[in-house]
Parts: structure tokens; C-alpha cells; sequence
């Protein structure tokens, strides 16, 4: 929680975003999870959990509402999220923060980029258990079908398989230097 990205993320969630889920859902509880956390972000986010470093994520997921990814700053593919949806819980983000993840927004996922937005999906999924259940059933398909390391990994070999044997693959990237 010492990364740029994320404390802004943090801040503009909880300064933009929060005030209209608590304006509906007065009882909410806002949970930052991860190492490092910034005096700034005490400092901001008073009334919400700041729990550091933790053992184990997945003993937040498991307990978690929602998992949100206001990112404004984002690059490159968000583990964070994917870990999310792994584990089922259903996800609210930006557009920006889904590079590379190939997601289906109301299918897999929600994608909100104004705090108005992302309030309301927040909302739904909270006092939707219907919803919130299909975007994680969705999502955690999505997961294992797009991203799991077999997979991947397999495709990796095959293609410096067809490298080595001196065949050209479409998929190659080459760059100068």
C-alpha cells in the first residue's frame, strides 16, 4: 500500500466513492489489505480497517462483500483482481485496471469509471445476492479458463517449441534493437 497507484486508488474510493455506499448501506465496512500502508492513508481514511501486511489474503476474500479496483493509475495486468475473482468475490473497477484481463463488464464483472457509477455497482452486488453470485460463478470460470498456469505456461512451451524447430508463429512479437 506504498505504490502510487494503489494509495491513490484508496484515497479516491474512499474520498469519492464510499460516502455514497455509506449514504445506502450506512454499516459498510471498508477494508485496506496490504503491506506497507502510507501515513497518508491512516491519515485519510480514518474510519476504515487498515490492516498492513497479511498472512494470507484469501482470509479477507473469503469474508468480503465486494472487491473494488478504483485504479486511475493502472499498468499492466491487476493480480488483484484475478486473485478476486478467483476466490469469488465479485469485483467492481475501472476500465483502466483491466489490461489483458479480456473480461465480460455485467457478465464477469463490473466496470464503473465515474464514483457514481462504481457506488451503484457496489450497491447492486451488495444487496443483489443474485448478481453478486453470477459475476463470481462467471468470473471464477473466466479465471480458470483464461488465466490458470497450466494453461498458460503450456502455451508458452508450444511456442518456444515451434521456435526452436524454426517455425514461424503468428503470435510472435519482435521488437529492434
Amino acid at each position: 500500500m506504498d505504490y502510487l497507484p494503489n494509495i491513490d486508488a484508496v484515497t479516491y474510493f474512499y474520498r469519492e466513492i464510499l460516502p455514497a455506499i455509506k449514504a445506502e448501506i450506512p454499516n459498510i465496512v471498508f477494508e485496506i489489505v496490504g503491506r506497507n500502508p502510507t501515513e497518508e492513508l491512516f491519515d485519510i481514511c480514518t474510519d476504515a480497517v487498515i490492516t498492513g501486511e497479511v498472512n494470507d489474503v484469501r482470509d479477507y476474500l473469503a469474508t468480503a462483500a465486494v472487491f473494488v479496483a478504483p485504479m486511475r493509475l493502472a499498468f499492466g495486468v491487476q493480480n488483484k483482481i484475478l486473485e478476486a475473482m478467483a476466490a469469488c468475490v465479485p469485483v467492481v473497477s475501472t476500465d483502466r485496471a483491466l489490461s489483458g484481463l479480456h473480461v465480460r463488464e455485467g457478465e464477469e464483472i463490473l466496470i464503473a469509471d465515474s464514483p457514481a457509477d462504481f457506488a451503484q455497482c457496489c450497491i447492486a452486488l451488495i444487496q443483489n445476492q443474485q448478481l453478486a453470485e453470477s459475476i463470481c460463478s462467471n468470473a471464477k470460470q473466466h479465471v480458470q479458463q483464461e488465466h490458470d498456469w497450466d494453461l498458460i505456461l503450456a502455451g508458452f512451451e508450444a511456442s518456444l517449441e515451434t521456435k526452436a524447430n524454426g517455425n514461424r508463429s503468428p503470435h510472435r512479437v519482435h521488437t529492434r534493437r
